[in-house]
């Protein structure tokens, strides 16, 4: 086999992993690693991995820089607090879509 090859089949299962995990909601970048890293593996996963939650219209995702929780704020707020350790955070507010 050649070595060309090879490095076809790795790209073609890291990508085919990614755009099937960006369709469920969930890490792209995370599944086209474990894709290029495992294969068949990643594939499977990605296969049957359960859909994440897409953020709701006019909101987006934000992580909290004290613990790590991910929540969902309104598109043009500033700043929030976290649900968890009640953090009050500052953020730049995306334009209206």
């Amino acid at each position: 086999m050649q070595p060309w090859m090879i490095i076809a089949f790795i790209l073609i299962c890291g990508g085919a992993s990614a755009a099937i995990a960006n369709g469920k909601n969930r890490s792209a970048a995370g599944f086209f690693l474990l894709g290029a890293l495992f294969p068949l593996i990643g594939l499977i996963v990605a296969l049957l991995i359960s859909p994440g939650h897409p953020v709701p219209k006019g909101m987006r995702k934000v992580t909290c820089p004290r613990c790590g929780t991910h929540q969902n704020i309104g598109a043009s707020d500033s700043e929030y607090e976290c649900w968890q350790c009640k953090q009050t955070s500052e953020t730049t507010p995306l334009a209206n879509r």
